[in-house]
């Protein structure tokens, strides 16, 4: 359910502009909602496999998967 990322984009003052936000999510159920809000969205592989994060509906994938913290803290770091 998007409506906590809506809630979260309203109280930041940031409507209308969810490419400000990276959301990083671990479940199908996070990152669909993430998508369908707008959010760029990183997929962490720490408790399903890369394919049980990928919704059937490929605009709802997040944008790239990771499989673990180290390799999320060199993404977000360089």
């Amino acid at each position: 359910d998007p409506e906590a990322y809506e809630q979260m984009l309203e109280r930041a003052g940031l409507v209308g502009c969810p490419e400000r936000v990276l959301a990083i999510e671990d479940s199908a159920q996070g990152i669909m909602a993430t998508k369908r809000v707008g959010i760029p969205t990183v997929g962490i592989t720490t408790t399903h496999t890369p394919e049980e994060l990928l919704p059937a509906e490929r605009e709802l994938h997040p944008d790239v998967v990771v499989p673990g913290f180290a390799e999320l803290s060199k993404l977000l770091l360089g």
